[in-house]
């Protein structure tokens, strides 16, 4: 599984935006791939893909949330940044 997206500060938009490519590319080529394998499969549908389907979700809810956590931490450093008194 990839890496967890480095803290606020350490990475600007292009590298953020250049690390969620990477690792949304590996994990979509990684689901394609046991998808095609389970599906390949005659009869009904194995368990496994029940089991494939949460993995999925819950990745995706995971990236979901680191996404949403790094625009609010940019936000909010952006408006602590701006209401600092000029000296």
């Amino acid at each position: 599984m990839p890496d967890r997206l480095p803290a606020v500060g350490r990475m600007n938009a292009c590298e953020i935006a250049a690390y969620f490519r990477k690792n949304l590319r590996s994990i979509v080529g990684i689901h394609g791939a046991m998808f095609q394998k389970l599906l390949a499969e005659n009869g009904e549908p194995p368990l496994q893909l029940a089991a494939l389907f949460e993995e999925i979700g819950n990745r995706y809810l995971d990236l979901s949330e680191e996404i949403s956590e790094r625009y609010c931490n940019g936000r909010i450093h952006k408006l602590k940044s701006a209401l600092k008194p000029k000296s």
